[in-house]
Order: structure tokens, then sequence, then C-alpha cells
């Protein structure tokens, strides 16, 4: 095979593979090892990782991260923790660009650019292909994302994962137990965790979470979560509210509401003798201890 025709090969094969490619495809398009050094030198194509390539007009995306990790990895690793928490769409998952593998077995690759956990064993049941990579099923990426996230940042991701069904609360319990019970690191945080959100429907957004702990760690009544009220013929859901006196916390997150059709549930709701207190990110963050006392009082003069 010419040159040109090799090229064309692998330029096909990086297309429909993120951009980037292996060592071995280059070898089976026709090129030489001389042929595949002098393209690097001349800095036509890149390194990613050893022996995993791109061409240099290419951009570096993370999905182009996360194949190459794997090819460089080889066999039993599989794609996990926050690099398939992003692919999965859970919520308050922080990267810092490196792509996170779990290896199983005694094999030990090491890279600067690629995060790698290990595990004696992963079974079948933990891991899956999307996109024609192998990743860590939901269940799977919430035990481990258990050892290396904080609480917080833990329970959005499992919230989200809640919301989106990829998770059940039992489910998780038992492969927990079954992957290493008490003695597996961040286990008894997701533990925690699994016990708060126990029986309540999920949160809808991050904001959510963070007010949701925020009343736990006070001294006020619990409130009913997602509590449904009808009036004038339209269904609103309250995110924290105390039906028995009629007093509701809303979490205000810019990015999740609507300015006129907030303005229209707040009314219809204070026509109908309820009294919401909306709560943004910075009350959340700034100033709930100013929050916790306007919500107190309005629980007093209700009551």
């Amino acid at each position: 095979m010419t040159d040109g025709r090799a090229d064309a090969t692998i330029a096909s094969f990086a297309a429909a593979h993120d951009g980037v490619f292996p060592h071995k495809e280059a070898l089976a398009a026709g090129l030489t090892q001389r042929q595949i050094d002098l393209r690097l030198r001349s800095g036509t194509w890149v390194r990613v990782l050893p022996r995993v390539y791109r061409n240099a007009a290419t951009p570096v995306t993370d999905a182009a991260q996360r194949r190459a990790a794997l090819w460089w990895a080889g066999g039993n690793a599989v794609l996990s923790h926050r690099s398939v928490a992003t692919i999965w769409g859970l919520d308050g998952i922080e990267c810092d660009g490196r792509p996170e593998l779990t290896i199983a077995g005694d094999r030990h690759p090491r890279s600067r650019l690629v995060v790698v956990h290990r595990t004696l064993h992963l079974a079948p049941e933990d891991a899956c292909r999307r996109d024609d990579l192998l990743l860590t099923r939901p269940t799977r990426t919430i035990i481990d994302l258990a050892a290396v996230l904080n609480e917080e940042a833990l329970e959005s991701a499992l919230e989200s994962a809640r919301r989106m069904r990829l998770v059940t609360d039992d489910r998780l319990r038992l492969r927990l137990e079954s992957l290493g019970g008490r003695g597996r690191v961040g286990a008894t945080q997701l533990r925690t965790v699994l016990d708060a959100v126990a029986g309540r429907p999920p949160a809808e957004y991050m904001l959510e979470v963070k007010v949701a702990r925020l009343l736990r760690s006070s001294a006020l009544p619990e409130p009913v979560r997602q509590h449904p009220v009808r009036i004038f013929g339209r269904r609103y859901r309250l995110d924290f509210a105390w039906p028995h006196v009629c007093v509701a916390l809303a979490a205000d997150g810019r990015r999740y509401h609507d300015f006129q059709r907030d303005r229209t549930r707040w009314r219809h709701l204070g026509a109908s003798g309820w009294r919401v207190l909306p709560v943004t990110w910075t009350d959340a963050t700034r100033r709930w201890p100013t929050i916790l006392r306007e919500l107190q009082a309005a629980l007093a003069s209700a009551a």
C-alpha cells in the first residue's frame, strides 16, 4: 500500500475513533516503523500516549484522551471514576483533564497523563460497552466515586443517577457489600449518603442537594421533599415543604428556572396561603445563617 493510501486509511479510522489511533492500526495500514517514526519526528503526527497517536491538525478532546488511555493500558482496563461519571452525565463531578482507568489483575502501567486505579478482579456485571468504549456501569461508578469525592459531591452524583434511573438504592447497597463491605475505601461515606436519601424522591439539581444537606444539619423539623400541590388547575412541586403550616423553601437556581413561570407559580402559591422562601446558590453558600433565621421565623409565625 502506498503512503497516501495508508494515510487515508488511518485518517478514516481516526475519524471514527475520536481522532486517535493506536500503533497497531498504523502497521495494519501498511506503514513501516521507519515511516511511523518519520511522521512523528516531522510533527505530522503527535504522540498522545505511548503507542497511541493523532494527526497534528486534530484537536485534543476529552473523548480522544479517554479512548487513547484505554488503548495505552491494553487488556483488563476500563474507564472508571470521574471519567465515566461525566459520560453518564452525573452532577457534582470536577475533573483535572486526565482520564481515569481501573485495571484488573497484576499489570501496573503508569503515566502522569492518566489516573490509574487497580483492582484484583472486575466482575462482568460491573462493566459495559458504550460507543465502543469499555467502562464501569453506573452502580459500580457510584461505588468507585465514594472513594474519591467528598460527601456532598458524592450525594450530588448519586442523586443525579437516581433521577435518571441509572441506579437503585437496593442495588447499590447489595453491590457495595459484595465488593468489600466495611473495609472498602468510601464505603462508610456511601452508606451515610444512601441512608440520608433512602425513601425520598431524588433531588433535581445540585443546589437542592446543598440545601437538603444544610436542612439536615439544622434543628428544624424534617421537610417533605418534592411536595405536590394543585392550585388554579395547575400542579406544582415544592422542593422542601412543611405542609401543616403551608411554608416552603424553593431552591432557586438560574440555570433551571424560568423568571416568568416562577413568578406565576409563587403568585398562585401565595394566593392559596403558601409562603415560599426562595434560596439561591449565594444564599446557600454565603448567607445560610440568615436564611435559616428567616425560615425559623416563617415556621413560627405560621404555627
